[in-house]
């Protein structure tokens, strides 16, 4: 991206939970999740993020889960082709992490390497989790800019 670049973009991201282990504690309960997958660019407006270009996910989510409340924040490491890094966290405190489940929240790309340095972006997204550990991540009108 050159100086003073902007845009939209829409991905998807197929994620394989490899790992999961929740420690109980007295009112609530911390998961800690780690997968890796694949990120596609679905549809662009130009620019740094092409649509149809896909880059290799890795996942290191943390839950914090009560009765009446849930809290995830799953930092993400996207690498292209190029080796290009691509930094992001997904956040959300509503739905659920079941199968069958799911929910919205706020996706944050925060810089990167190669093309996606200084690039930043904000969106909204949605998540369902299928059966063997698998989840589906849309995220839509993701606003970029490259200061």
């Amino acid at each position: 991206a050159t100086a003073g670049d902007s845009g939209k973009f829409d991905f998807i991201q197929s994620i394989s939970v490899a790992h999961q282990t929740a420690v109980e504690q007295l009112d609530h309960t911390v998961v800690g999740i780690l997968g890796s997958g694949t990120m596609t660019i679905v549809k662009s407006s130009g620019g740094t993020f092409e649509t149809g270009s896909s880059a290799n996910l890795t996942v290191v989510a943390s839950i914090n889960r009560s009765d009446d409340a849930m809290n995830l924040e799953a930092p993400m490491l996207a690498v292209d082709s190029a080796g290009d890094k691509l930094f992001m966290v997904l956040r959300r405190n509503t739905g659920t992490s079941d199968v069958g489940g799911g929910g919205e929240g706020r996706a944050e790309f925060t810089g990167g390497t190669g093309k996606y340095a200084g690039v930043t972006a904000r969106c909204p997204y949605t998540v369902d989790f299928l059966e063997g550990g698998q989840a589906i991540v849309q995220g839509n009108s993701c606003e970029w800019q490259k200061p």
